[in-house]
């Protein structure tokens, strides 16, 4: 299922922010906006490419997750380690919306995940969001609270 410029622009792109900050957030890793910025184009690209262009769903995730993984150590210049860790840590909690949140939202609307993709952009942006419940949620925790699981900055 390709992404329309609407979906890319008011789901994809807010998920991916949403994403890299937590990834990072989570470990007291600080960056520059200019910093967030090129990894979230880089990322975006990437996505738009696995399902527009080469039509890898499923794959799509594990090839992004390693993509961050390099993204991180070459603009971030952190340890391979730490590039591995806070991926895989915001990855998984974007899995968890994807299955706990998303499941929940399709019973209760009982529609499709097709008709989700086929349907209006608010219907789809209502559910993307929601479905990125678990990253606001830790997003919130990790500015509010600074928050972090391991003071990682320090080893960079």
């Amino acid at each position: 299922m390709k992404l329309s410029l609407g979906q890319i622009l008011f789901a994809s792109l807010p998920q991916s922010f949403l994403l890299i900050y937590v990834c990072l957030g989570l470990y007291n890793i600080k960056t520059s906006l200019w910093d967030n910025i090129k990894i979230t184009l880089i990322y975006m690209i990437s996505l738009f490419s696995l399902r527009n262009l080469f039509n890898m769903y499923g794959l799509h995730t594990f090839i992004l997750i390693l993509l961050l993984i390099v993204i991180f150590k070459l603009i971030i210049k952190v340890d391979w380690k730490v590039a591995i860790i806070s991926s895989v840590s915001g990855f998984s909690l974007l899995m968890i919306g994807n299955s706990l949140v998303l499941p929940f939202v399709v019973n209760y609307l009982q529609i499709s995940v097709k008709q989700i993709m086929q349907g209006g952009l608010i219907q789809y942006l209502l559910i993307a969001h929601l479905v990125n419940l678990p990253l606001w949620l830790t997003a919130i925790v990790i500015y509010y609270w600074d928050f972090n699981i391991f003071n990682l900055s320090e080893r960079i």
